[in-house]
């Protein structure tokens, strides 16, 4: 494990802290009642690209674990 290795986790460590931001955002606007005719999906889409970002964290913490 190099350099390369490090770099490659703090980007997804920095990627899925940009998603978790994102999807908090568009919650928040959401239940503000911000958005206007929102679609009937767009919980299961917030709620996907969570899981996504905590996938990606996953990914970013494991590449420090096995360093």
């Amino acid at each position: 494990m190099g350099a390369w290795s490090i770099v490659i986790g703090i980007v997804l460590i920095l990627l899925s802290i940009q998603v978790f931001y994102s999807v908090g955002k568009a919650y928040k606007k959401l239940k503000n009642g911000e958005l206007t005719n929102p679609s009937p999906f767009i919980l299961y889409g917030l709620w996907t690209s969570g899981v996504v970002g905590l996938f990606i964290a996953v990914m970013g913490v494991m590449t420090f674990t096995f360093y």
